[in-house]
């Protein structure tokens, strides 16, 4: 029971974050640009963080690790960085794939 309650804030994190991804996928589109006083925001960067921010807690919280949420939330981010930049082929699904399992394991036995 202990272990479950550091990853409920993660959770709560992970469907907030949720929440948002579907606003900005329902509602804007993906070449508006948030304006604030200063910045102007493109939407896409907060389609990406919130992605990234949904699948880490959520994972997080499954797989009951926070490092191995923060792989697959890194590589769900990366392999859309890749799809957006039209390098769609398996070879560079595997390749990602390879990397993290690899550093996965790099950090498992290293312990």
């Amino acid at each position: 029971m202990r272990k479950i309650k550091k990853f409920i804030p993660f959770f709560f994190l992970g469907i907030l974050s949720f929440a948002v991804l579907i606003y900005l996928t329902l509602y804007l589109s993906p070449n508006s640009a948030l304006n604030l006083e200063l910045v102007k925001i493109n939407t896409n960067y907060i389609f990406l963080t919130s992605i990234f921010l949904s699948c880490f807690g959520i994972f997080s919280l499954i797989l009951k690790n926070f490092r191995r949420g923060l792989f697959i939330a890194v590589f769900v981010v990366l392999y859309l960085i890749l799809r957006v930049l039209n390098l769609s082929h398996l070879f560079f699904f595997l390749i990602l794939l390879a990397l993290f399992i690899s550093l996965d394991l790099f950090f498992v036995y290293n312990k």
